[in-house]
């Protein structure tokens, strides 16, 4: 499950952010401001979403050293899921009210497009990085045979004097 200090951390940021947000559309705040703001908001609770993702997944070393209670890091991220469920609910009012509807789907057409160009970046990187290890154990393979090869033709040529 995710790690507690990963996901407190970061639902502490959203929760800051968000109460900026309220702040400034209480105080009637332009639009690039406020804007500033919830992108604050959606990081972190893009990290918390990450953590959990990561939690679901540990490394080797996570799963073998993992200390705590799986009941509490779980509790921690339903409850921090939740929050940020409501969070973005009462985001989505305070925009509407304040900015209008357009606003709100501006927002979330910005928000599709950054995630969709995030994922295409992380293929590509992962592309790039698996050509690089079958790069690495091609010529690994070759070297080796090469080797083998010379030392078969060495091993013969020893054998035949």
């Amino acid at each position: 499950m995710p790690d507690p200090l990963t996901i407190t951390a970061a639902i502490t940021v959203a929760s800051k952010a968000f109460r900026g947000v309220q702040k400034m559309v209480e105080l009637g705040r332009e639009a690039e401001d406020t804007f500033g703001q919830i992108g604050k908001w959606m990081e972190a609770s893009h990290d918390v979403n990450k953590a959990k993702e990561r939690a679901e997944k540990p490394s080797l070393f996570k799963k073998i050293t993992g200390n705590g209670s799986v009941e509490k890091e779980a509790l921690d991220a339903l409850i921090a899921q939740k929050q940020l469920y409501e969070q973005r609910k009462q985001l989505r009012s305070m925009i509407m009210m304040a900015y209008g509807k357009e606003s709100w789907d501006e927002l979330l057409a910005i928000e599709k497009k950054i995630r969709a160009e995030r994922t295409r970046l992380i293929h590509d990187r992962i592309k790039a990085k698996q050509k690089i290890i079958d790069t690495i154990l091609i010529s690994g393979a070759c070297i080796f045979s090469v080797f083998l090869i010379g030392g078969l033709i060495w091993m013969i040529n020893q054998a035949a004097k």
